[in-house]
């Protein structure tokens, strides 16, 4: 269990007023998005989905319904999530959250962006007593405390150390050592909703938080690289890592040997996480300031990115939508024999797909993007050979049944988020 300290004092004064926001963009929830709400969404969040099972799930299938409850106006499903955070705090309390790092970021950009939604819409009210507070502390503590793993090497001292270290070092070896992995990048995203938190709610800001934003400002103008109309994170970084080492093989053979790509481009199941992670950043910036107008800019080219190279549309042959496994349309393995797919196999053009109703592409706002989501929403039921792509080599991790491939394509969960989708991204 994490102990929680007195924040406020050492702390900067809030900032001068912010530049005016714009106003909360609303979107109307009709009765049968309500009535898929009721049979998953809701025993869902009555789940302890703290727990390690299920932490790393929950960080990504509810954000859409969070954005949904505050931007649809969703009061009874803002109280829910109110509640769930409630007992979520009890049990960091009784020490039953769990202790995976990774996976515990994943959540918490969930609880922070929770922070964003309750303060931005006026309902600080619902906020569980100590929750900013200890997503604040649990910040300070793994940016300049906690051990910051680095593979095989010896660990640096806080995420913040070995960011900087990557960002100095160019050429190590192995190359990806520098990678910026789902550890910094959450928690720059955290940072994000927490300074929109303490802007809009009128608390003092936590000098951890605007530390944090300034490294991940630097991060992004230093590693985004922009072919064409379109933006890439961090191009050839993974190259010799093993889950990219046969990104240069098309298909499956009966001899696989390994064939890494020089310049990879992330793949689209891990990137899928861009569209949130940079409007929360955009979010924490003053409208007009550098960092507010680099983040639009690149949620624009990524808005490009996904909608001219990744999304493959629906055609008479294959009336459903999909998705390369690289960001930069490069359609290679990704994964084989990983830990949690059976030994020789991996994932094949376009088995990536599955992630495109589960994490966030489709929040782009991008027209293109809301009108192929809109279409894959009035798809359902889905036909047997899209969810076979989509569960593509299924994982053998335990799941939440509610949430577990391939039952999630069919029990209405898929549908719920693909709708949702289809709304918030218009």
């Amino acid at each position: 269990m994490i102990v929680l300290v007195a924040l406020l004092a050492g702390c900067a004064p809030p900032a001068a007023s912010p530049v005016p926001r714009p106003e909360p963009s609303t979107l109307e929830i009709d009765e049968a998005t309500e009535a898929i709400w009721a049979s998953t969404v809701e025993p869902y969040l009555q789940d302890p989905l703290w727990t390690d099972r299920d932490i790393y799930d929950a960080g990504h299938e509810l954000v859409p319904a969070l954005e949904a409850a505050f931007r649809g106006g969703q009061t009874d499903w803002q109280n829910d999530f109110a509640d769930h955070f409630a007992r979520f705090m009890a049990a960091e309390e009784a020490g039953d959250v769990s202790e995976q790092r990774l996976w515990r970021l994943h959540y918490f950009y969930l609880a922070s962006h929770f922070l964003n939604l309750a303060s931005t819409y006026g309902r600080t009210d619902i906020i569980p007593d100590g929750l900013p507070e200890f997503l604040t502390e649990d910040l300070r503590s793994i940016w300049f405390d906690q051990d910051a793993i680095q593979w095989e090497s010896d660990p640096f001292r806080g995420i913040k150390a070995r960011v900087e270290w990557k960002l100095d070092n160019r050429d190590p070896d192995p190359g990806y050592f520098r990678a910026m992995t789902d550890e910094e990048l959450f928690s720059f995203a955290i940072a994000a909703d927490l300074r929109v938190y303490e802007r809009e709610a009128g608390a003092d800001f936590a000098p951890v938080v605007e530390d944090v934003l300034g490294v991940a400002a630097r991060v992004l103008e230093q590693e985004s690289s922009y072919p064409d109309d379109g933006w890439l994170f961090q191009v050839g970084v993974w190259s010799d890592y093993p889950d990219y080492a046969f990104a240069g093989v098309t298909s499956k053979t009966e001899e696989m040997v390994a064939k890494p790509r020089v310049n990879v481009a992330t793949d689209t199941s891990h990137a899928a996480r861009w569209p949130m992670w940079l409007a929360s950043l955009r979010e924490s910036s003053d409208i007009g300031s550098d960092q507010y107008e680099m983040y639009d800019d690149i949620l624009n080219r990524l808005g490009n990115q996904f909608a001219e190279h990744m999304m493959i549309l629906p055609t008479p042959e294959v009336p459903y939508l999909r998705m390369t496994n690289y960001m930069d349309g490069w359609n290679g393995l990704f994964r084989w024999n990983y830990a949690t797919v059976a030994a020789g196999d991996g994932y094949e053009a376009f088995e990536l797909s599955g992630s495109l109703l589960v994490v966030w592409w489709g929040m782009l706002a991008d027209e293109r993007v809301n009108a192929a989501f809109c279409e894959l929403g009035n798809s359902f039921p889905l036909p047997d050979e899209a969810i076979e792509l989509y569960v593509g080599p299924n994982t053998t991790r335990e799941r939440n049944p509610l949430v577990a491939w391939p039952a999630y394509f069919t029990n209405g969960f898929a549908e719920f988020n693909v709708r949702l989708m289809c709304d918030l991204s218009s």
